[in-house]
């Protein structure tokens, strides 16, 4: 697993017959899905989550998806595991790392997630510097091509389209970008919808901006 390791101790249980019904008992009722709320208390944006239980040695998939949970803002999941007990991690843009370590289902159905939580900066595996930005379209408009450059390079027509391939983004939609920046936090950000018409952020500081919403206002006359 990345991030912290997860040491856990081990419980020996004696066995009766009185144990065993209580077992299958409490594994009939976690058998049932379970609504959490995960609230976000950290301050910052985050862009990954992952709920896993505490016997597994992996953390499982990003439950947010392709979206991310701001400061304050509550995300609700249906966890579907057979325990009631589990870790949580969550990632911010500048891959701050936080974990809750053995949340208790059966004690509290929120999940909250403090700056105390901070374990330190993911290991992502690479040498390459990644950032991370949500783009929020309330244009009126659907982008078809997105492209995030250093700022003030103007070398978006020669750099990669973002985007994969039949990937839009709609009006009142989200989309989350992997940046690379190694050259710099500080880039260009450009939209292109359906009609080749450009929308423009310059100069967005990724350290201090991790969501950036484009309006008509962001429209680019030549």
């Amino acid at each position: 697993m990345s991030g912290a390791n997860r040491f856990r101790p081990t419980f020996l249980i004696r066995s009766s017959a009185v144990g065993f019904l209580l077992i299958a008992a409490i594994g009939a009722v976690l058998a049932q899905p379970l609504e959490v709320n995960f609230v976000n208390r950290t301050g910052v944006t985050i862009f990954y989550l992952y709920a896993s239980p505490v016997t597994s040695d992996t953390w499982g998939d990003d439950i947010l998806g392709m979206h991310v949970l701001a400061a304050g803002e509550t995300f609700h999941f249906v966890l579907r595991g057979r325990t009631a007990r589990y870790d949580v991690r969550a990632v911010d843009s500048a891959d701050n790392e936080y974990i809750v370590w053995n949340w208790n289902f059966e004690s509290d159905r929120q999940v909250q997630i403090r700056r105390a939580d901070y374990v330190g900066i993911r290991d992502t595996g690479s040498a390459d510097a990644f950032g991370w930005v949500s783009i929020v379209n309330l244009t009126n408009y659907t982008m078809e091509e997105l492209y995030i450059v250093p700022a003030g390079t103007g070398a978006w027509r020669d750099s990669p389209q973002l985007l994969p391939r039949g990937e839009r983004i709609h009006d009142g939609e989200d989309y989350r970008a992997e940046v690379d920046v190694e050259s710099g936090f500080n880039v260009d950000i450009i939209l292109i919808d359906e009609d080749g018409d450009r929308y423009i952020k310059r100069d967005v500081n990724l350290e201090l901006e991790s969501e950036v919403v484009y309006t008509l206002d962001d429209l680019f006359w030549e």
